[in-house]
């Protein structure tokens, strides 16, 4: 395949595309990150009381479901940057979310959380309408929305404006961390640790979310307007709790929120709903979303380190090769979660290749492959500067040379109804946190139509 000549017909595909789009609506996460570039001498002095133990639990890949404790905090923090993978970590001991706050600070407040990493992704594209979940919308998070007016949130009164006209009451009430680490960094603990990869470590505070309750209003107001809308993409599962303090499971949260989206699915049938996984550590809340979520959706969203906790709940394939970003377990684990739970398409992105596993009867292949190359060109632009300011910046991308890691993946796993895309990897990215949320939301717009 000529993948040069696909960058370069994707990119007029998806601005043609993008004009058909009624419109996007993003729920159910909004928050304000607190971007840090890792200190690793900062580190190293703060870890000192707890090494041996951090150590120790890294070894057996003893990572915490939720931080209740600094000792957890380190763990997954050393386990991240040993591995160079992503990890997103709930805070849920107040004591520890202070002490993290009193040693390490806010960092650098900006926006974050899945549904706004993911608006700000499309916002410069030329999307009609982005309509994005954010709640409690304070000053604070309102203030960090960019000026695009083709973003809108929907008001307590049922009004469909700029975030920055509908905030209600201050205060930051949920704090994400983001940790960005880097390719080569050095950890001098006990055992010397190089980071193999550039990547983040997120340990995330967000006690007013964590059931992920639809506001109100939005339950009230949002099912009369989904006819504007083609397009809905779902997460926020991360924050998300097995069992809370009042006794409540998170079955029972899910279900509620299926029936949200049941509702608004009776009122546009054409609809569609794609799902993010996005660092679901904790198992019940997966199987909530592999068994009652997954039910509604027609597509997925997921990356090497969530699919192989996908393979471990389902029994299916060799979880350890699926995080090394074998195309061949991936392939196997993704066609799996697909086929059995009626999907249209599971859409896997990995370090140097996409990999995307399509109801052939469902999804037009070829479309599927644009859709799939202009989000790489997308991602390659806000890798490199950390932010898209216009929809032509992304032509610069296409003179970064493609993965000699997805080149072999796309030659050594050619099978029907699978698409494997070479990337072009940046090599010292800016920014690593929403690449993800940008490779997933434009791939799913531009994929069903």
């Amino acid at each position: 395949m000529d993948f040069e000549r696909l960058y370069r017909e994707s990119f007029e595909f998806g601005l043609e595309e993008i004009e058909k789009v009624k419109g996007v609506t993003l729920g159910f996460h909004s928050v304000i990150d607190g971007l840090q570039i890792l200190d690793t001498k900062k580190i190293e002095e703060e870890i000192a009381p707890f090494e041996d133990e951090v150590l120790e639990r890294v070894e057996r890949e003893d990572i915490p479901v939720f931080i209740e404790t600094p000792q957890d905090f380190f763990t997954g923090l050393v386990y991240a940057f040993s591995k160079g993978k992503a990890l997103q970590i709930m805070i849920f001991d107040e004591g520890t979310y202070r002490w993290i706050m009193e040693k390490f600070g806010p960092g650098k407040l900006r926006l974050g959380g899945t549904s706004a990493n993911m608006a700000v992704a499309l916002a410069p594209f030329g999307f009609k309408k982005i309509l994005v979940y954010a709640n409690p919308l304070t000053k604070e998070l309102a203030e960090l929305f960019p000026e695009f007016k083709n973003i809108y949130v929907l008001s307590p009164e049922g009004e469909v404006t700029h975030p920055k006209e509908a905030w209600k009451g201050e205060g930051i009430f949920a704090i994400h961390w983001i940790f960005e680490f880097s390719r080569g960094q050095v950890l001098n603990l006990k055992k010397k640790i190089v980071c193999p990869r550039d990547n983040r470590y997120i340990p995330s505070w967000n006690p007013v979310n964590s059931k992920l309750r639809i506001a109100d209003h939005f339950r009230k107001y949002y099912p009369k307007m989904a006819k504007d809308f083609s397009h809905f993409l779902i997460a926020g599962f991360h924050i998300m709790k097995d069992v809370y303090p009042d006794g409540t499971k998170v079955e029972e949260v899910i279900r509620d929120l299926v029936e949200f989206l049941k509702e608004v699915k009776k009122e546009n049938p054409s609809i569609f709903f794609h799902v993010e996984f996005a660092s679901i550590r904790p198992k019940d809340v997966r199987r909530g979303v592999e068994d009652i979520v997954l039910e509604i959706a027609d597509s997925v969203g997921i990356n090497e380190v969530e699919l192989s906790w996908v393979a471990e709940d389902l029994g299916v394939g060799d979880p350890e090769k699926v995080v090394n970003s074998d195309p061949f377990e991936i392939e196997k684990v993704a066609t799996y979660l697909r086929e059995s739970r009626n999907l249209s398409r599971v859409h896997v992105h990995t370090l140097g290749y996409y990999l995307s596993s399509i109801d052939r009867e469902k999804v037009d292949e070829g479309r599927e492959w644009k859709a799939l190359a202009f989000a790489a060109l997308a991602a390659g632009k806000k890798a490199k500067d950390g932010v898209i300011k216009t929809a032509e910046e992304v032509k610069e991308v296409m003179n970064v040379p493609l993965s000699p890691v997805g080149l072999e993946a796309f030659e050594r796993l050619k099978k029907k109804g699978v698409l494997v895309l070479p990337t072009k990897v940046i090599e010292r990215p800016k920014l690593t946190v929403g690449l993800g949320d940008t490779i997933s939301s434009l791939a799913f717009t531009l994929s069903l139509v």
